[in-house]
């Protein structure tokens, strides 16, 4: 059984996966980061000891959890030395076998989730998705993410990696929309919350396709075209309205293919 953790990073997964395991008693035996503020910043919250040499790394523990950026995950791990240890990620794109030629007993915990420090959320409402390389360990693994998750789901290298893709869309292509919207509001967003909550809520009960609405949906000329005039001065806003509209009314396209020629025009 997993009962202590060693954490790789200290980035915004490494936070919330630590705060969230001490809290479910999992001990986290030590915060390695490669620079010393955030390492020690991190091991203070979970009162545990910090290092930033990679060959200093605590490898007593029961897991070494890499919650590192993708392209620091090998670099980091060619460093040390693994014998014996249960390794696993917390990535959405990395295949699990990245972490085969440092132990067989690998695997990977990634939190379908969006992570920022300053913003505290509840680790239990969000899927944690696992892969391992054993059954034993796969059940090992599943036991861990229930301690912090109520959504576990086993999920292979090639299905996580579309996930994390969908995930892109879902969210961080959404929240640049949020930075246009406060952009062309000047600083109103506060007053679209409710409209961002009920659009969120609606994807609960029905097929996105069907809860589209908007000038795009509707097809609606005259509003488009006055949206575009009024985006003139602010060319990277005015680029994603037209590219976005295009492919809205691309969904409709038998109802009026005239706008959405407009449209297209716009980002050609």
């Amino acid at each position: 059984m997993i009962r202590s953790i060693t954490l790789l990073g200290a980035g915004n997964v490494a936070t919330h996966f630590g705060r969230a395991f001490r809290a479910a008693d999992i001990r986290i035996a030590q915060v390695y980061s490669r620079t010393q503020r955030s390492a020690e910043s991190l091991a203070a919250v979970l009162c545990a000891p910090f290092t930033t040499d990679v060959t200093a790394i605590d490898r007593t523990s029961d897991l070494i959890l890499a919650a590192l950026s993708d392209d620091a995950v090998v670099p980091v791990l060619e460093q040390g030395q693994w014998d014996g240890c249960i390794l696993a990620h917390t990535s959405g794109s990395l295949p699990m076998d990245v972490l085969r030629r440092f132990s067989p007993r690998c695997g990977v915990m990634y939190p379908l989730q969006t992570f920022s420090k300053q913003h505290p959320l509840r680790a239990r409402d969000f899927p944690v998705c696992t892969e391992a390389a054993t059954p034993e360990l796969a059940q090992e693994l599943r036991r861990l993410a229930a301690t912090v998750s109520d959504v576990v789901v086993e999920v292979d290298s090639a299905a996580r990696k579309r996930l994390h893709l969908a995930a892109v869309f879902a969210c961080n292509f959404v929240n640049y929309c949020y930075c246009l919207a406060d952009r062309v509001s000047e600083g109103r967003l506060a007053m679209l919350e409710p409209l961002i909550r009920e659009t969120a809520a609606k994807i609960g009960d029905l097929p996105p396709l069907q809860a589209q609405t908007g000038p795009a949906r509707r097809h609606d000329r005259q509003i488009i075209a006055t949206h575009l005039e009024m985006l003139a001065a602010n060319p990277d806003c005015r680029r994603v309205y037209s590219l976005l509209s295009a492919q809205i009314m691309k969904l409709f396209i038998n109802q009026n293919k005239n706008t959405y020629d407009i449209c297209k025009r716009e980002i050609q």
